[in-house]
């Protein structure tokens, strides 16, 4: 898995290039749904229905 830093630390030449990177980002957290989990905990909110 990659560093969470790859989309802080991205610069985009373009828009084009923005939304193919967002694109790439969207489906890597679709792939590893802890990390969306983890984002939640982490803010203090409680995530239902997910162990």
């Amino acid at each position: 898995m990659r560093s969470s830093s790859a989309m802080a630390n991205a610069l985009p030449g373009s828009v084009d290039g923005l939304h193919r990177l967002a694109r790439r980002e969207f489906g890597r957290l679709k792939r590893h749904p802890e990390i969306i989990v983890r984002f939640f905990r982490h803010a203090g909110l409680s995530v239902s229905g997910i162990p």
